[in-house]
């Protein structure tokens, strides 16, 4: 895989030309070039693939979607910036399914090509992070159950920390608590290696501990420091079942002298709930306890609007395509303010997660969104790092919203 190429795909040669000379002008000189898909595809297996491809949908022969689909069952591209003439009400659907094949959306040029466009939308490629199941030509090798397992025994998982902001207030007000396996010989590996095999093997209780007691024993240091840092956990509702989740997390707090409020427990796959009475129970007794329940990737779909009036979250988490899609679909941005709104009135903490520009920022502090993460705002990081963050007197946010 060539991260570092683009390939265009571009029926109309002009237009071809064109986006290549302007690529050209911010730096990009090695694009490769195809007229329809099949070219493209053919190109792209010679080279082994690229990281970045800019796409027209509507070509003679086979189309944009119809490369898209193949190239990425193939593992020859990793990121996509379309440059088509759509209406506005067709882009949320392609960022949908290019998300759905496992690829990057970054954006869509439109026609015709501005500089200022194609630079923002590269700097945007260049920032995000490779889709972890798309990291080379071939599917990366899973861990088998016995390596996992003595990883896990041996303390090699490592909580990272990413950082839970309040854009009004400009300052940090919690961590979002992320799986990492220090391999001893594959170095930092993140969840898309290991994560298979812990929910293939019922290693989820494990994680989450090796997890957990970690972070506790931290937040407890700093707060010796008079560092105040409330920590969130992710919990699939299946792990709810337990009968000793909930004592096991009373008793560890005890130990550390934490008080319950100072961690979230983020509830993955919300759906399940109606089906397990027990994890619904467990539920009402961490809220009873004290503890911040929260549900992840929040959709406004019925089922997520279902749960939320079910179940006792006081926090949810705004799923980060509707962000991502804010500058090229209005109606996302509705979306986002209607979350915002809601949550006020119902008395619960909105989160949208995915924040990757200082556009994207600028547009949830005017809708009057409070807390918010993503790259932009911090990537996850080891305890000293963060650490360190949270000690800043100075913050980011300022300079970041000038941008």
């Amino acid at each position: 895989m060539q991260t570092g190429k683009v390939i265009l795909l571009e029926d109309n040669r002009f237009q071809r030309a064109v986006l290549r000379a302007t690529l050209g002008l911010i730096g990009v000189t090695d694009a490769l070039e195809a007229g329809d898909g099949a070219e493209a595809l053919a190109l792209l297996r010679a080279c082994g693939g690229v990281r970045l491809v800019i796409c027209d949908l509507q070509m003679a022969g086979m189309d944009g979607l119809a490369f898209l689909r193949r190239a990425a069952q193939e593992r020859l591209v990793e990121a996509v910036i379309i440059c088509s003439d759509i209406e506005p009400s067709l882009r949320c659907g392609v960022a949908a399914m290019v998300a759905g094949l496992g690829l990057a959306y970054i954006g869509d040029l439109g026609k015709p090509y501005t500089l200022r466009k194609i630079a923002a939308l590269m700097e945007r490629a260049a920032a995000s992070t490779p889709h972890p199941a798309v990291v080379s030509g071939v599917p990366p090798a899973q861990p088998g159950f016995a390596e996992v397992r003595r990883a896990l025994l041996e303390d090699e998982f490592e909580p990272f920390f990413q950082p839970k902001r309040d854009i009004q207030l400009n300052r940090v007000v919690g961590v979002e608590v992320l799986a990492r396996w220090r391999h001893p010989q594959q170095g930092l590996l993140g969840p898309a290696a290991f994560l298979p095999v812990i929910e293939a093997y019922g290693l989820l209780d494990e994680l989450f501990w090796a997890m957990f007691l970690p972070s506790l024993k931290f937040q407890c240091s700093l707060r010796q420091r008079g560092i105040h840092l409330p920590m969130a956990f992710n919990v699939h509702a299946a792990q709810l079942e337990s009968q000793h989740l909930v004592e096991r997390i009373r008793a560890a707090l005890a130990e550390h002298w934490l008080p319950p409020g100072a961690i979230t427990l983020e509830l993955t796959e919300t759906g399940e709930i109606a089906d397990l009475p027990a994890a619904q129970e467990a539920l009402l007794r961490l809220r009873m306890l004290g503890c911040k329940v929260s549900m992840d990737d929040f959709g406004l779909g019925f089922s997520s609007l279902n749960r939320l009036c079910e179940l006792p979250f006081n926090e949810v988490k705004l799923d980060a395509a509707f962000i991502r899609a804010s500058d090229l679909q209005p109606r996302s941005v509705e979306v986002i303010r209607s979350a915002v709104d809601m949550a006020r009135a119902m008395g619960v903490e909105l989160v949208v997660e995915g924040v990757e520009t200082p556009a994207q920022l600028a547009l949830l502090c005017s809708l009057g969104c409070r807390y918010a993460q993503g790259y932009l705002l911090g990537r996850p990081m080891a305890a000293i790092d963060i650490a360190a963050m949270a000690e800043l007197k100075a913050d980011v946010l300022p300079e970041l919203l000038q941008q």
